[in-house]
């Protein structure tokens, strides 16, 4: 069928089945390679899937004896069955495949999602009114803290915002978060960059500051107003009782009936106004009193109880059609200003993508759905200069609504043509869902999900039904038969915990595998050791002796993986390792943040623009003393810089106090020189100064990595580049080799994809939680209107009384779901050993689902459960055999730092020429290279005008001399013969790499490919030469070479006028 959907499980042959389906395809067709789109969600899984693809073709295609291949072995066979292909026809075209897509790897379309959508944004920038040189924004955080300085700069400027964000922070107090409002801000604000975010504010974009105050206005008279109803009545049925002297005990239920709930009415700070089954039942059923009552209580009762139904009903009455609106409104008004604040930020947002051309890559998605919602799918594929026939998506199971609806026309195109399609996902494995990753949309396929909006959803849903093929994916390639048995029966009974929506999701969770393939091992423990202190040091105790185990049986440092929830986990179990001596591996460990060396250039670099500052004396001192860089002690030398003269206290040192002690030391410190360099150079500088250089130190190297990263993206000076760390700091660190033997510790959500000979999951006592804290509604309520959206706290307290409990419930559902991913992820990564470390339960311990939890309910169902009993094993804890295995080190190790100063490398001629001179081409080669540059972006004769705008906008070329550069490009669009080769719809390759057999690389300007012809057009300005011919013959030999014949030459040359020579 056209539309094949692949359901995986863990270790089930994904990337081979992905792998196989392209090849089948270009194996058939070797030129079809230009027409496939392979789709993923990282770089580094686009690189590993064009790695297979190439590693298999070129194994395919030789002549070795590969007998033991596993290529050969396992994917040949594949591919003759479905191709129909032998052996020496797979192996001819796999070589001519394969040299397709290296003499044209531009082509080779295998990569990320984010990258496809770039590029049709880029091709319909001008449709979309974006800047054509826009640049992306990928690091979320530096986006929205630029937003959030520029919004608490406005403090005490504009005073509607300052009362807003003023009230914000009152509620962030409220609610005990982090006194620093700047980070609140950030974390709060990342809903601005998520799809439904996106769509929420886009809702109240226009509201201003003063819309959102009289929003607090008047849903605080309503809360006002509803109780001002409420409380009279309440105190009026409670001054009945009172004058009677009625106690409340003599009330049905006593202190849980009709009179307390009467009392709780009458109070300003009340929130809850629902009653409770025994008051409901005093009035209901007419049960008044209790039967030890006597009988001067029940008269006085009787004679009152019409009046205090009264009032009852009056109250039910209000609560019937206002309490919804009140816990709504309740709720809006206490989060009105964070949702201003929200709204402001967003404003912000839009101003700096105008001013510093940027788009950000949340939005993206959005942008692609304005072009393939509203444009024929031809026309798409004209202005990208590709045509794909066949789309392939991997990992679908993390991908968002939008991004799958923007695919849908795309599919839809091709399916009608009768091409294949193919996507492969995991259900049991979307644990992204916090990224935007929807599951349901998996799960429903073929049906569409939440296509409302979805231009021709119903006859594009048909489309795929119509072509659907579902293939499951269900032997387990990676794990011993014990670990398979243990996971199959695992979550197929604990799944029986979802509700009826996600059981599918586990339909086929069973997986198949290898019945020789033994030896695995399962071991659980339930701590029971209490709680806080006691529960953490009782995990990292028994992480201890498993890794003492696993050594005893044989097992390498490097087999061994620990993977945890949080951070936070994974710090208390590295210290605790690093404590007793063991060799890890974390991201933790080899944060630059963590490096003496880093962190005294930081120091220094502060030190510079703080010279008065004794902490950063002190913190450079301190370097230099653990260095051994200076005799004092750390107490000494501050001593000694202390002793500065009577007129100066302690705290007021000069600089050259400090100066003239770093060069007693032969440390030659100019700070004005050194603040007059660029940022880089300067860092560069303190390490050859501080000999930082003579060691090979990988934090420094990387460091400067980080360097170049910021000054790349911001050209930041030295307090831009400050600014950058503190934000950055716990981002950037050392990338490592993969062979070093060492224990090796992970989030889950980092480990999805890998596998591991042992894993070791601790603190397995995770509750559920909601994974979206709050979501956009859509409001419709006809006192607020201006309010068309908002953004609700999801949690029990906030939302379950309001209209939109329904939201929390399926989150508290979809939250579930994502905690037995979680689980399907940990216990899925090993292929040899699993140690799981839970927590010892009681059968009463709540409603609220936890790891505990679904571990007894597991062992119950599948009886094995004993109580009082601790520790439970599947399979053997065998010895591994001692095998002698030659250690492969592919790393390059590096000997030496090369840092030199490149101005005393480099002279640089003080009289720069003129960059090109219009009326004097043939006198300047710059020209030439000008309008080679501006050809080479131009496709298609309509493209010419808006490749010239982009030009002027960037500066490269000026706006006063534009016409002229325009008039020349129209002479040679019109000329009688080079006008054909820019005509539209011809297939076009402007500057494409020959790679030659010696490593060399021929560049043809043009080539124009047309049915049995080719025609070479290579452009000059200048005079006619010889070697100009010589240069364009030996394109076309090379061309020839290449399987392309009845090729044509011509020589354009673009001076005063455009003459077009043929070369014969």
């Amino acid at each position: 069928m056209g539309f094949t959907v692949y359901k995986s499980s863990a270790g089930s042959g994904k990337t081979f089945t992905l792998v196989k389906e392209y090849l089948c395809m270009v194996l058939k067709q070797p030129s079809t390679f230009r027409n496939i789109l392979a789709i993923t969600f990282t770089n580094k899984a686009a690189n590993e899937l064009k790695d297979r693809v190439l590693s298999y073709l070129k194994e395919l295609a030789s002549d070795g004896n590969f007998g033991a291949s596993s290529v050969k072995k396992f994917m040949l066979p594949i591919l003759i069955e479905e191709t129909k292909l032998d052996e020496d026809a797979i192996k001819e075209r796999a070589g001519k495949t394969l040299s397709l897509i290296l003499h044209n790897y531009s082509d080779f379309a295998i990569g990320t999602i984010d990258s496809f959508v770039h590029r049709i944004i880029k091709s319909f920038a001008y449709d979309l009114k974006l800047p054509l040189s826009f640049d992306v924004e990928l690091d979320d955080d530096e986006h929205l803290n630029r937003a959030i300085d520029i919004l608490i700069n406005k403090i005490g400027i504009d005073e509607d915002l300052t009362e807003i964000l003023i009230n914000f922070t009152k509620l962030k107090t409220s609610e005990e978060t982090d006194w620093q409002i700047e980070k609140d801000l950030l974390k709060f604000s990342k809903t601005l960059i998520s799809e439904d975010g996106i769509k929420g504010i886009d809702k109240i974009k226009d509201l201003s500051n003063a819309d959102f105050k009289e929003i607090a206005s008047k849903t605080s008279k309503f809360i006002r107003d509803f109780k001002n109803q409420i409380i009279p009545l309440a105190q009026s049925a409670i001054d009945l009782i009172n004058a009677k002297q009625i106690p409340d005990s003599a009330f049905y239920y006593g202190s849980k009936g009709i009179p307390t709930y009467l009392k709780k009415l009458t109070k300003q700070n009340n929130e809850d106004y629902k009653p409770n089954t025994y008051v409901r039942k005093t009035v209901d059923e007419d049960i008044w009193y209790g039967s030890k009552v006597d009988a001067g209580d029940i008269g006085l009762i009787e004679s009152i109880k019409d009046e205090i139904r009264n009032f009852y009903q009056q109250i039910a009455s209000i609560l019937e059609r206002d309490l919804e609106r009140f816990h709504l409104y309740r709720i809006i008004h206490q989060q009105i200003y964070a949702v201003a604040v929200l709204n402001e930020i967003g404003k912000i947002l839009e101003e700096q993508k105008q001013v510093n051309n940027i788009i950000h890559i949340s939005e993206f998605n959005k942008k692609v759905a304005e072009i393939v919602f509203n444009e024929p799918v031809p026309f798409i594929y004209e202005r990208l200069g590709e045509r794909y026939k066949s789309f392939l998506i991997d990992e679908f199971q993390d991908t968002s609504v939008l991004q799958w609806q923007n695919f849908i026309p795309l599919i839809d195109n091709s399916l009608a043509e009768g091409n294949f399609n193919m996507i492969v996902g995991d259900g049991k494995q979307a644990i992204y869902r916090f990224r935007g990753g929807e599951v349901e949309q998996f799960a429903k396929l073929p049906k569409l999900y939440r296509a409302e909006n979805l231009p021709l959803a119903d006859e594009r849903e048909q489309m795929l039904i119509r072509n659907f093929e579902q293939k499951p994916l269900d032997r387990n390639f990676r794990s011993k038969r014990e670990i398979i048995e243990f996971n199959n029966s695992f979550f197929e009974i604990i799944s029986k915990q979802l509700v009826a929506d996600y059981q599918p999701i586990y339909d086929q969770v069973k997986q198949k595998f290898d019945i020789a393939n033994t030896g695995g091992y399962v071991h659980v423990d339930l701590l029971d050791c209490g709680k806080g202190e006691a529960w953490i040091d009782a995990n990292l105790l028994r992480i201890k002796e498993i890794v003492d185990e696993l050594i005893e049986d044989h097992f390498s440092f490097r087999e061994m993986t620990v993977l945890c929830r949080s951070n936070v986990e994974i710090t208390m179990v590295a210290n605790f390792l690093l404590k007793h001596g063991y060799p890890i591996i974390t991201n933790e460990s080899l944060v630059l943040k963590g490096s003496a060396e880093v962190n005294f250039i930081i120091a220094f670099l502060q030190y510079l623009i703080n010279p008065s500052e004794r902490i950063y004396k002190a913190a450079i001192l301190k370097f230099l003393v653990e260095a051994n860089s200076v005799t004092e002690t750390l107490d000494e030398g501050l001593n000694l810089l202390n002793q500065s003269g009577p007129e100066q206290t302690a705290s007021e040192l000069k600089m050259d106090v400090f100066l003239e002690y770093l060069k007693s030391y032969s440390f030659e410190i100019n700070p004005a020189y050194l603040l007059s360099l660029p940022i880089y150079d300067l860092t560069e500088e303190l390490i050859r100064i501080f000999h930082l250089n003579e060691e090979v130190n990988p934090f420094v190297q990387f460091f400067l990595d980080a360097l170049m990263k910021c000054n790349s993206k911001e050209h930041a000076d030295i307090f831009d580049f400050l600014d950058w760390w503190e934000r950055n700091q716990t981002k950037e660190s050392v990338i490592i080799p993969d062979d070093l033997d060492a224990i090796q510790l992970l989030s889950i959500h980092k480990s999805k994809g890998l596998e591991f000979p042992v894993v070791i999951y601790p603190f397995a006592n995770t509750n559920v939680k909601t994974t979206i804290k709050h979501s956009w509604i859509d409001l419709e309520d006809e006192y607020l209107p201006k309010l068309q959206s908002f953004y609700l706290p999801l949690t029990k307290k906030e939302a379950e009384n309001t209209a939109y409990a329904d939201v929390l419930l399926t989150e508290t559902n979809k939250s579930l779901l994502d905690l037995i991913n979680i689980l399907y992820v940990a216990f899925t990564r090993p292929t040899e050993r699993l140690y799981i470390l839970s927590e010892k339960i009681g059968a009463d311990t709540g409603n609220t689902p936890s790891v505990p939890k679904l571990i007894r309910y597991y062992l119950q169902q599948s009886g094995g459960f004993e109580e009082g009993e601790l520790s439970y094993s599947y399979g053997q804890r065998l010895v591994k055999d001692l095998e002698m295995k030659e250690s492969i080190n592919n790393s390059i190790k590096l000997r030496s730092f090369i840092s030199e100063d490149w101005r005393r490398k480099l002279l640089i001629s003080a009289n720069a020429p003129e960059i090109w001179d219009i009326q004097n081409p043939e006198k300047n080669k710059d020209w030439g290279n000008l309008m080679h540059l501006i050809l080479s972006k131009i496709k298609f004769k309509e493209d010419a005008e808006i490749i010239l705008a982009q030009f002027v906008e960037s500066g490269i070329v000026k706006a006063a001399d534009s016409m002229e550069v325009l008039e020349l490009i129209n002479k040679l669009m019109n000329h009688e013969i080079a006008g054909r080769f820019f005509a539209n719809g011809l297939n076009v390759k402007n500057e494409a790499e020959i790679i030659l057999a010696d490593g060399h690389v021929l560049r043809p300007d043009r080539l124009v490919f047309e049915e049995n012809k080719l025609s070479i057009i290579d452009y000059k300005t200048g005079k006619s030469e010889q070697k100009h011919e010589q240069q364009i013959s030996s394109y076309a030999k090379h061309l020839s070479t290449m399987g392309y014949h009845n090729i044509h030459k011509y020589l354009i040359y673009i001076n005063e006028d455009v003459q077009v020579v043929e070369v014969i």
